[in-house]
């Protein structure tokens, strides 16, 4: 990611998709990007495990009944895979959730806790540590990181009720 002898940086000018480097920690656009691709590619794995556990838990049985019933591909994934596999997804999604809100560690690092530039990755975990350990505000930390787990607490229950309804069949 450096702007002037990065990897990216050489491969996006040898394949002419930019014209200069791009300074990826300078620009309120693409350091959140940048952030968030880290981010994906940190967890990536982890939660391509636990899909393919969920998917390897569903039974032969099932797949090979829908296939004797003249199922395609599309519709497997569909009406079973999906259905199935719902459980791992709602795991996979509330984590994911939890992770997201109570970022701090790249972010921090690359930008040694200001959110740099702009406040453009200032997470409120970071802005939790700052007032807490920097600016030794404990009562307004303790606030802010009531509110948090309210906050996480209340998305949680959104995504649970929004990924655990039960369809409607005709």
């Amino acid at each position: 990611m450096d702007w002037q002898a990065g990897a990216l940086n050489k491969m996006l000018l040898g394949m002419h998709i930019i014209n200069s480097p791009i300074n990826w920690f300078q620009s309120t656009i693409a350091t959140p990007i940048t952030v968030g691709f880290i981010n994906w590619w940190m967890w990536f794995g982890y939660t391509m495990i636990i899909f393919m556990a969920g998917i390897q838990a569903i039974s032969n049985d099932v797949i090979e009944a829908a296939i004797v019933d003249g199922v395609n591909g599309i519709q497997t994934l569909w009406y079973i895979t999906l259905p199935l596999i719902r459980p791992t997804v709602i795991y996979n999604v509330i984590t994911s959730l939890i992770g997201g809100m109570t970022m701090f560690d790249i972010p921090f690092v690359l930008t040694n806790g200001d959110g740099s530039p702009q406040g453009s990755i200032l997470t409120m975990v970071m802005y939790l540590y700052n007032t807490a350990f920097r600016n030794y505000h404990y009562g307004y930390a303790a606030a802010i990181v009531t509110a948090l787990f309210i906050m996480i607490g209340i998305m949680v229950f959104i995504a649970y009720k929004i990924m655990n309804r039960k369809p409607v069949y005709d």
